[in-house]
């Protein structure tokens, strides 16, 4: 073994498997941080861990803790309400406050401490082959029309951010009590919840529902692999769409978190570097933060939500537990 290989230091980063997959942008995005370090005399191997998103990142940390084994030094991709559940384990580090900011980011309330690298506007995502777009839904209430029987596909809130995001969504737009018939309701028209969003998507790419919980810049994907007839199409509601913000963090619950702590931090200064910044919209297919990112004609085509909001900074530590609960009581009634 060389002394370069001694000397190289291994950073574990926890994440979800569409971040941090083969040609992914966290891949890159990783590798690119490794050739940057070894430029600098400071060997880096940046180990991607796929252990799911939301819930399922917290269960695997809760399962290392247990086991006695605290392994990752990074979590990345974790929603705000998320960092709140991880907040006593994580180190806090902040972005620069002159950091270029994207303009849609400025008026959210985020936690101090957490970095985001990318954000997401959610709306479902419709196959016009299968749905013309001329029966679209125009706002929540309409998904419980019976023409929309076995048409939804959505995430199962209870392991996926985006399923946590469509339930917190729909108890907005119907208020606490109200939203419970709601959701009893909508069982009939959706034909199934997937564990991830991945795998919904999946499903929706097999055609075997013409309607997916997914993100405007699902849109922008499919027009850059071809669809010039605008086939998949984004479907904003007349209330507004909800927004997702993606953050990293570092974990200071490692049993050599001093000694790796300068490179989870170079590490996390890398992700929300322009360098990185200008890759993602195209293999993330999110929005970048830095405002000073060009993005490309097919999210500059994209149609513009009449009003965004937050839908995970009123959650408190127990807010998952709380709306989880209601929405498990609405569905067995």
């Amino acid at each position: 073994m060389s002394a370069l290989a001694q000397a190289e230091t291994t950073l574990i980063v926890y994440s979800y498997d569409s971040l941090v997959s083969k040609n992914s942008w966290g891949e890159q995005v990783a590798r690119g941080f490794e050739k940057k370090m070894r430029g600098t005399k400071t060997p880096v191997r940046v180990k991607l861990v796929s252990v799911g998103e939301g819930a399922q990142i917290l269960s695997r940390l809760k399962l290392d803790q247990k086991r006695g084994k605290n392994i990752a030094h990074i979590v990345w991709g974790i929603d705000p309400e998320t960092f709140g559940q991880l907040k006593n384990e994580l180190d806090e580090i902040q972005i620069p406050k002159d950091f270029p900011v994207r303009k849609e980011l400025a008026g959210l309330k985020l936690p101090v401490g957490f970095v985001p690298f990318d954000f997401g506007i959610y709306a479902f995502i419709q196959d016009t082959e299968n749905l013309p777009l001329d029966q679209a839904p125009q706002d929540w209430g309409d998904l419980i029309s019976p023409r929309f029987k076995k048409k939804i596909l959505l995430e199962d809130p209870r392991t996926s951010t985006p399923g946590l995001a469509w339930v917190l969504a729909s108890e907005t737009a119907f208020g606490k009590n109200e939203v419970l018939l709601y959701w009893k309701s909508l069982q009939a028209n959706w034909l199934t919840l997937s564990p991830s969003w991945s795998q919904a998507y999946a499903l929706f790419l097999k055609k075997q529902a013409p309607l997916v919980w997914s993100y405007v810049t699902s849109q922008a994907y499919h027009q850059e692999l071809g669809d010039k007839t605008n086939r998949y199409h984004a479907v904003l509601f007349t209330s507004g769409q909800p927004i997702q913000v993606e953050g990293i963090s570092i974990l200071k619950s490692a049993a050599d978190f001093e000694k790796v702590k300068p490179l989870a931090q170079a590490f996390v200064n890398h992700v929300v570097s322009k360098e990185s910044q200008s890759s993602l919209p195209k293999m993330q297919w999110m929005f970048p933060v830095r405002s000073d990112v060009v993005l490309p004609g097919s999210f500059k085509n994209l149609p513009q939500p009449k009003s965004l909001y937050s839908i995970f900074d009123s959650l408190g530590n127990d807010g998952r537990k709380e709306v989880l609960k209601r929405w498990n009581e609405a569905l067995v009634r």
